[in-house]
């Protein structure tokens, strides 16, 4: 199990060259909850490229590599459905309507890409007085707009 906030910032190595190629910056989710790549930042200047899951050769401790061969295939919102919308700090609301709190950090499972936890917060002092909250999808579906994320979850 991986966290978001364990591989945000890690270079990106390139397997068959061995070059780095940037730094992930985001995730990538589709709407029937897997994580369906990276976004990879090469520069102050260069926009942000996205990787899908399949072109993820591993997730190390130290680096993520990927196959750039395998990233030919550009996501489109016709062929995956794909969400890459970021997700930090967004507003999270149950699906009866509850908001549950700011997004802080997803848990997922690196080799299949399911999310197995989404970390909220409700605030520095709130987090100091009562801690940081972990819910569990209850269905892998979720929505997301431009400004907020609605779940379906199980209370823990």
């Amino acid at each position: 199990m991986r966290t978001f906030k364990q591989i945000k910032g890690l270079p990106v190595i390139e397997y068959q060259s061995a070059k780095q190629i940037g730094r992930v910056t985001d995730l990538i989710f589709s709407q029937n909850g897997i994580i369906a790549g990276i976004c990879v930042n090469s520069g102050l200047l260069q926009k942000s490229r996205q990787y899908p899951k399949s072109s993820i050769v591993s997730i190390g401790q130290d680096c993520v590599m990927v196959d750039c061969a395998k990233s030919r295939d550009k996501f489109t919102q016709q062929n995956l459905g794909f969400l890459s919308n970021h997700l930090y700090h967004k507003t999270v609301f149950s699906s009866n309507g509850n908001i549950l709190g700011l997004l802080e950090d997803v848990y997922f499972c690196e080799q299949v890409g399911t999310i197995l936890a989404y970390e909220l917060t409700e605030g520095f002092f709130a987090d100091l007085t009562e801690g940081k909250k972990q819910i569990s999808p209850q269905t892998p579906q979720i929505k997301v707009s431009k400004e907020a994320l609605v779940v379906d979850f199980m209370q823990e």
